[in-house]
């Protein structure tokens, strides 16, 4: 394959995983033309996913084209092979399949088998690691030479691409018309005033944003924001919890400067991509890789907000892996939650690309030049198209 000419995205449901794969195909399509489309899969609990996902799927990396076939038909999956046709040889007129994540990593690595296709897999799949797939596009942080645990596959070198932070469907030349519906749903108070972008994350197995975290750490920010006359609109996310949206809600009430209070469980638009072509400063809870990423992507230099952190067995596994990575005992591909997400944060940090927020820090309220919401040393970055101008070189 020279050029591919449809790509194929396997989603599992999750929006942030949909995201990455939709910017790769994204910046794939633009430079050859290709068709896309997307693909739910099937998505299981208990003893069958256990049964499926962790003990059949493993037996992929080596599987035939009939073997693969078998398994999606288990696996209530044979209907996304339908309306990709083969080419006489047996294998498709340039067809890669793109999925991100562990849960529709099995369906693209047994589709590519049956199809012949290449295969695409975003982050590393936990049952069956990289090495089944064509192309792995991965953190810095998880990229190792280390095999899957329990992975059996014939002699074969994956190729690989690190990237900062995750691949995202940012398009910085459509931000301006995003912009523009954001304005039109939320006009600005005053058009001159400039506007400050906060998107909130939720609670997850590691993070929790909390009432307490509204009243300790928004609510000075909101203030801030009155002092300097600036316009707000704020998002939240599908984790966030209900307590937590009221108190967002009370927060902003009776103050008009707060353009937009959109609640993720109420309203299905998405406003991040206008928040990222409209606002001038963007706030970003660290709860949420894809939201950092997708604002630096924009050009944005994004100002980072801790949020509680849960405590724990798997906090303390945690701690322990990033130590066993650091002193050379276990591939950093291990390394997995709190840990993985400073490090890459991290990198953020030294390469410009983010501060933290703090309440005494008068850096992310300065209003000189030198702290410019726009980093000259953020133009340019979008690890979605290097990534597609990667696959499609190597294709080449």
């Amino acid at each position: 394959m020279t050029s591919p000419s449809l790509v194929v995205i396997l989603s599992d449901g999750i929006r942030g995983h949909l995201h990455q794969s939709r910017g790769v195909a994204h910046w794939i399509a633009a430079a050859t033309g290709a068709r896309v489309i997307e693909r739910d899969v099937p998505r299981f609990s208990g003893i069958r996913r256990f049964l499926l996902m962790k003990i059949a799927a493993r037996k992929l990396g080596r599987a035939t084209a009939d073997e693969a076939r078998r398994w999606l038909e288990r696996a209530g999956a044979a209907s996304l092979t339908a309306g990709i046709r083969p080419d006489a040889a047996g294998s498709p007129d340039g067809v890669i399949v793109i999925s991100a994540g562990s849960s529709a990593a099995p369906f693209t690595c047994a589709l590519g088998r049956v199809l012949g296709a290449k295969t695409c897999v975003i982050m590393t799949p936990s049952v069956l690691g990289t090495e089944p797939f064509d192309f792995a596009i991965l953190p810095e942080h998880d990229v190792s030479g280390h095999p899957s645990p329990g992975a059996t596959i014939p002699p074969r070198t994956v190729t690989t691409l690190a990237t900062l932070g995750a691949p995202n469907a940012i398009v910085p030349e459509r931000l301006a018309e995003a912009a523009g519906e954001l304005l039109r749903r939320s006009p600005p108070e005053n058009p001159e005033a400039p506007a400050w972008g906060i998107l909130l994350g939720g609670d997850d197995a590691n993070y929790a944003v909390t009432p307490s975290w509204v009243s300790k750490v928004l609510a000075p920010i909101v203030d801030r924001a009155s002092d300097l006359g600036v316009d707000v609109y704020l998002t939240t996310s599908r984790r966030t919890s209900r307590k937590t949206e009221d108190a967002i809600t009370e927060l902003a009430r009776g103050r008009c400067f707060v353009r937009m209070v959109l609640l993720a469980s109420v309203d299905e638009y998405n406003p991040v991509p206008g928040m990222l072509g409209h606002c001038r400063r963007i706030f970003c809870t660290e709860d949420s890789v894809s939201m950092a990423s997708e604002a630096v992507t924009a050009g944005h230099r994004v100002i980072l907000l801790r949020v509680g952190r849960k405590k724990g067995l798997h906090m303390i596994l945690q701690r322990l892996a990033f130590r066993l990575a650091g002193l050379g005992l276990l591939p950093s591909r291990f390394v997995f939650g709190v840990p993985k997400f400073d490090a890459m944060f991290d990198r953020f940090r030294e390469r410009g690309y983010l501060v933290e927020w703090t309440p005494s820090s008068s850096r992310c309220f300065a209003s000189g030049p030198e702290l410019s919401d726009v980093s000259p040393t953020v133009s340019g970055f979008n690890e979605a198209k290097r990534a597609a101008e990667w696959i499609l070189k190597t294709l080449s």
